[in-house]
């Protein structure tokens, strides 16, 4: 089960998504036999992000349940606050975003008396869409977010903030651009 979520980690970074779900929903039934909720729920919630890459929305949502379902009972637990940050990102995705922000509270104290700044930071990363999406400031909780992320030596997490902070900078100067062009085409000066 354990090389099945290593090779999922690999098929995650060569966009594979079809191969990358066949092997975590294989990984996550390995862990069900094993009785290992916590890795089941791991590689569940894997599965689930790999089948909204495809496009599979309403399978990523059962999928982001039945992850969410098996990290309950485990208490404070790494997979309770990552199944939480999901749950975040879906009601980020259905325009619920005081809900979002409100669960993303609770993520990052519990992950703080875990001692879990890869899971902080990406809660900051969701909360960063979410604001953005409110129409706020976004760049705070993004930049800490990177800092955490930095500080802490999680790499895959870094990358991330910075990937999601590039785009993010990129539709607003595409935004400022496109409020620079008159009805006729030509350019009205921004001041």
């Amino acid at each position: 089960a354990e090389l099945l979520d290593n090779l999922g980690e690999q098929l995650d970074f060569s966009a594979r998504w079809q191969d990358y779900a066949e092997t975590r929903s294989e990984a996550a039934a390995l862990w069900h036999e094993l009785g290992d909720f916590a890795r089941e729920s791991d590689s569940l919630l894997a599965l689930a992000w790999g089948l909204w890459r495809q496009c599979r929305g309403a399978d990523f949502g059962r999928t982001a349940d039945a992850a969410l379902r098996l990290a309950k009972p485990l208490g404070r637990s790494p997979q309770l606050a990552n199944a939480y940050i999901t749950l975040a990102y879906r009601h980020m995705i259905k325009s619920r975003y005081q809900d979002g922000l409100a669960l993303l509270q609770h993520v990052r104290e519990m992950s703080e008396q875990l001692g879990l700044g890869d899971v902080i930071s990406d809660s900051l990363n969701v909360e960063a869409r979410i604001v953005r999406a409110m129409g706020n400031d976004w760049t705070v909780p993004i930049r800490a977010a990177l800092e955490i992320a930095l500080s802490g030596g999680h790499e895959l997490r870094a990358g991330n903030a910075f990937a999601n902070m590039y785009w993010m900078y990129c539709d607003e100067l595409r935004h400022e651009a496109d409020a620079g062009v008159g009805r006729a085409g030509r350019h009205v000066p921004l001041v």
